[in-house]
């Protein structure tokens, strides 16, 4: 269900944000306003907004929230999932811990929560649980046998086997969730899942993809990913072609057929070649393997690329996008931009504060990555600096003049940064020597000024909010600022207002080694010391079992130019798989400087009757696979695959 056009001025960003392609992941949603903390004991921590996450008590303000049940995130916990207003811890046994916003599917039960909440019994989170995707307003845990089952909002896919209502709700094909299912992606009020058949089930608000019986470029199947924007979902087949559903006048119907304004994508242009996606909120982009890019949807949201800023699309190595604009960063480190100006569609446009030009001559070489707000784009440099554009108040302007914007401290963007986040209207920016530099938006996580918990130092890696940013150091402590009732101020006074709950005294000191983010992914575990090959036996005081440990990992990994799948037996006391590739290039070479750029990215992993299989999208390149066998927090057994995947359209690549 798209959002309504309120008059009410304050409202309208809210609603905006809500399905903002910078917010979600694609297949999860960033919490607006709470965070939610792993420390390596298991425990989690939370604090925020209370109606939104952040008390997971619901002492606060209970009539708005729903408690983690008692005791589950005292230990055990080993992810954390979640949607713009709840959270949902995995357990290491497979059962999930829900809390947060009643209207936000945190509560399982649907206790206090209005009639178009569904509920499930706990019996159905129980145990099993490999993963949770969400919508703005809804999750769905996918289990480890293959099935799914959701809960939330009805209209927003909360429901699976909802009463069809045009418009509302449409619910999945009968028992077509019950097994085979692989991974899940939500826009923002609907489902689409992929089947280990090829096929894609769909469910949800059918105006925003919830209904796929009418894709348009053919059948749904052969798919072997993914995309969604707002209110619309691509799918790309194994040979590379792409079929779209949803709504039209958001890029559901990439021959613009039934709505206008709309821009089409070229006849013929999306039956093969495409190897991935990007969307703004109305319109999408497909990145082809001869480097060329298909756009469609919205004009002014991107979806018209006919008169691209700062040159043609070709040669094109990735593509970010704020809410109505696109940036293509090409392979010879050059950057092209289309889409709305005031979005950062041009960084070549007249000052003004709804938009900011890039310097002359930035963006002509040089960049490694774009990242996003909703409204600017940050791009980083090989040589380590930041060069920003788009709307002055989203992080635009790194040298805007302070007031409502903050900028960054002079020079402080002109070398050695390693990496950025974003908030809705904002950017963090962690340097080499552990630092984080901040602007944007100065209420909204822009400045970083008086940090609460310790100086902005030794930063392993940061997290944002809508509008607050927190760092974990290297110590385990974390470090917060920003807007205390989305998380700025995790010491905040809870009372009178009751908008803002803060974390336990003392317990964000040390420890902590993830915060919630479909944006960061938790850190690998250390590697497992030396140990014999042992069978499992019980304690003398009667205990758990003793982890089973043995040296390699046991599976075959087989590519193609499009993916990576290992597969392989599970050993003895391991309950989970991971995998995560790393691909190191040289970026820059020079006489005087030798700059290499890690690319890595992390595969999907199910595991059934004693196996496992896990899949992985790899660019072309040399990449290293490192797949790992885990007992709870515990390496079991590792191994590592080296593999080319070549530029060549050949289906096989490369056995390891």
């Amino acid at each position: 269900m798209r959002p309504l056009a309120i008059a009410v001025a304050v409202v309208i960003p809210l609603l905006v944000a809500g399905c903002s392609r910078t917010y979600s992941s694609g297949q999860e949603f960033r919490n607006q306003a709470a965070f939610a903390a792993l420390k390596s004991d298991g425990s989690v921590v939370a604090w925020g907004s209370p109606t939104r996450g952040g008390d997971p008590a619901c002492t606060i303000n209970p009539g708005n929230c729903a408690p983690a049940p008692a005791g589950s995130l005292s230990s055990g916990v080993v992810n954390i999932f979640s949607n713009y207003g709840a959270f949902a811890a995995l357990k290491a046994g497979g059962s999930l811990a829900v809390w947060g916003g009643l209207a936000y599917g945190g509560s399982i039960a649907c206790t206090g929560g209005d009639s178009d909440c569904h509920p499930i019994a706990e019996s159905g989170l129980a145990s099993g649980v490999a993963d949770v995707s969400s919508t703005y307003q809804a999750f769905a845990a996918r289990k480890s046998d293959g099935s799914v089952v959701a809960w939330g909002q009805s209209n927003f896919g909360g429901d699976t086997s909802c009463a069809p209502t045009p418009g509302v709700c449409a619910p999945a094909p009968a028992g077509s969730l019950s097994s085979g299912v692989t991974k899940v992606w939500g826009s923002y009020d609907a489902f689409a899942a992929l089947k280990s058949d090829g096929t894609v089930v769909a469910w949800g608000d059918p105006s925003s993809g919830g209904d796929a019986s009418s894709p348009v470029g053919g059948a749904l199947t052969g798919i072997a990913d993914v995309v969604p924007n707002g209110y619309a979902f691509a799918a790309i087949t194994g040979a590379g072609g792409v079929v779209v559903w949803g709504d039209p006048g958001a890029g559901g119907d990439p021959t613009c057929a039934s709505v206008s304004p709309c821009a089409a994508a070229p006849a013929g242009s999306l039956a093969s070649g495409v190897v991935d996606m990007n969307s703004t909120n109305e319109a999408f982009a497909a990145r082809k393997a001869d480097g060329s890019v298909v756009t469609w949807g919205v004009p002014t949201s991107g979806g018209n690329s006919s008169a691209p800023i700062g040159g043609s699309l070709t040669g094109v190595r990735s593509i970010a996008a704020t809410d109505k604009a696109f940036a293509a960063v090409k392979t010879d480190g050059s950057v092209v931009v289309w889409g709305d100006g005031d979005f950062g569609g041009n960084p070549t446009c007249t000052p003004t504060v709804f938009c900011s030009p890039a310097p002359p001559g930035s963006l002509a070489g040089g960049v490694v990555s774009i990242v996003a707000t909703n409204q600017a784009f940050a791009a980083l440099k090989s040589d380590g600096s930041v060069v920003a554009w788009g709307a002055e108040g989203y992080g635009g302007n790194a040298s805007c003049t302070p007031g409502s914007c903050t900028p960054a401290p002079a020079g402080a963007l002109s070398g050695g940064v390693t990496d950025i986040m974003w908030a809705q209207e904002s950017f963090f920016a962690r340097t080499r020597d552990g630092s984080v530099v901040t602007w944007g938006a100065t209420p909204r996580g822009g400045d970083s000024s008086s940090p609460i918990g310790g100086p902005l130092e030794r930063v392993a890696s940061t997290f944002a909010t809508n509008g607050a940013g927190a760092a974990i150091t290297a110590s385990g402590a974390v470090v917060t600022w920003g807007d205390p009732d989305v998380g700025g101020d995790p010491t905040c006074t809870p009372v009178p207002s009751g908008t803002c709950s803060p974390a336990p005294a003392g317990s964000l000191a040390s420890g902590v080694v993830y915060i919630a983010s479909p944006f960061v992914d938790l850190p690998a575990p250390p590697a497992a010391p030396a140990a014999p090959t042992a069978s499992p036996t019980s304690s003398s005081s009667g205990g758990a079992p003793a982890t089973t440990r043995i040296a390699k990992l046991p599976g075959r990994t087989t590519c193609t130019p499009r993916r990576c799948v290992t597969r392989g037996r599970l050993p003895a006391g391991a309950t989970s798989v991971t995998q995560a590739a790393t691909s190191t290039r040289v970026v820059s070479r020079s006489a005087r400087s030798h700059a290499r750029k890690t690319l890595r990215t992390r595969g999907r992993c199910t595991t059934a009757k004693g196996g496992y299989t896990c899949t992985i999208r790899l660019a072309a390149g040399r990449w290293t696979i490192t797949t790992r066998a885990l007992a709870g927090r515990t390496v079991v057994a590792s191994s590592a695959k080296r593999v080319r995947i070549p530029r060549t359209s050949s289906r096989t690549a490369v056995t390891g």
